[in-house]
């Protein structure tokens, strides 16, 4: 008989501060500050994940993840999107990718209910599911940022309005890792409104090429990209209450 998760008892729901930036289009800060953190429950739970990829003990290894020092995800809100930022550190090899390796590439996958309604195990027109890499090019010197629209399988409905091209991003290589930022416009959000409803239905996962998988909350054998009823809740601050 397979084990039920830990954290699959539990449901959380999260905090997402308003971004105040008044031209989200034009420039994209490289960190939102501390208070936009996001923590990375699932792995601090799971000192498992760590024990099959290092040959530091889970004692060392687990000390690591709790200050945060591989790996920092920052979410924000405001009436024209959502932005996100991404960083990666402690890396020993530079990521770039070509188009015809993006299975291997670092890589940062997002999805979003606009509504959080968790009323069914299958996707509908609120949920989007983007899958962002920060580094696709023939070489180092060429390689840009990625954004692409995925489906959700088994969905019921498919969002309209998806414009992937309209998503503003940066990327910024460092001696040991990258930075990573992304706006989502409210035009290819399907649904958002913040000053009708204050909650958004959202799980991400961090692709790494040397450490694995980075999720919110739920990971394998789960279903946690496809089935929005896994997606933790994150309440919009200073949005309107829904009706």
């Amino acid at each position: 008989m397979a084990t039920i998760p830990t954290d699959f008892l539990f449901r959380f729901r999260f905090s997402c501060r308003r971004w105040e930036k008044a031209s989200p289009g034009a420039t994209i800060p490289e960190t939102l500050d501390a208070s936009f953190r996001v923590p990375l429950w699932s792995q601090i739970a799971r000192s498992n994940f760590w024990d099959a990829r290092t040959n530091e003990s889970s004692e060392t290894v687990g000390d690591a993840v709790k200050s945060e020092s591989l790996f920092d995800f920052r979410l924000g809100w405001s009436q024209r999107g959502l932005v996100f930022t991404t960083v990666v550190s402690g890396k020993r090899n530079q990521p770039y990718w070509t188009h015809s390796s993006l299975n291997e590439a670092d890589s940062v996958r997002f999805c979003v209910d606009t509504r959080d309604l968790r009323d069914s195990h299958r996707g509908n027109r609120f949920c989007h599911k983007f899958a962002f890499y920060p580094f696709i090019g023939e070489s180092e010197e060429v390689a840009r940022p990625l954004a692409q629209w995925l489906p959700i399988n088994r969905a019921r409905e498919i969002p309209t309005c998806v414009d992937v091209d309209s998503f503003v991003m940066r990327s910024e290589r460092r001696s040991d890792g990258y930075a990573f930022s992304v706006f989502i416009p409210a035009s290819s959000l399907n649904g958002f409104d913040p000053e009708s409803f204050d909650r958004l239905g959202m799980h991400y996962t961090v692709a790494d090429s040397e450490y694995g998988m980075f999720t919110l909350q739920h990971g394998a054998p789960l279903p946690y990209e496809d089935d929005p009823s896994l997606w933790s809740s994150f309440v919009m601050l200073g949005a309107a209450r829904d009706p």
